[in-house]
């Protein structure tokens, strides 16, 4: 299966992941064992604004906490001590935006196959903003009752 950027001599997907992978809404990215993107779904080069990520490191998208802390947080499944992990990080997408997102990782291991790892992502970004303007409002409410 050929997919977003990728050319004939790219590494192919894993064939578990099948047509879902590629026509879902959710921006996914199958990475090798060094954290190199081997095949991406459409979803994921809008999210990050590039078509072109297979070849890339998802490292290149780490966010403003750095790269150590990216390739850090992925160490257990990378070595296989966890098949699945949860997070939240920054994203930087290629014209520069920071993206909040919720980040699930998945080890997947098919027989005969070398790990890959799946990345969901999850554009939280305006969740976030939102939240925080409620906060904000609700300490300006309280300020003002205080003063009541």
């Amino acid at each position: 299966m050929i997919t977003s950027g990728q050319s004939p001599d790219d590494q192919a997907s894993p064939p578990a992941l099948g047509v879902g992978f590629e026509l879902s809404a959710v921006a996914m990215v199958l990475l090798d064992d060094t954290l190199r993107i081997v095949s991406a779904n459409p979803a994921a080069g809008r999210m990050l604004g590039t078509e072109h990520l297979v070849g890339r490191s998802i490292i290149e998208f780490s966010g403003p906490a750095g790269a150590e802390s990216a390739a850090w947080d992925l160490a257990p499944v990378q070595c296989g001590e966890l098949t699945h992990l949860e997070h939240a990080a920054d994203l930087l997408t290629s014209t520069g935006e920071v993206i909040h997102a919720s980040i699930c990782w998945d080890a997947i291991r098919v027989p005969g196959d070398p790990l890959f790892i799946l990345a969901q992502f999850r554009d939280v970004t305006a969740e976030r903003r939102q939240r925080h303007e409620l906060l904000a409002s609700e300490g300006r409410f309280q300020q003002l009752d205080g003063f009541g």
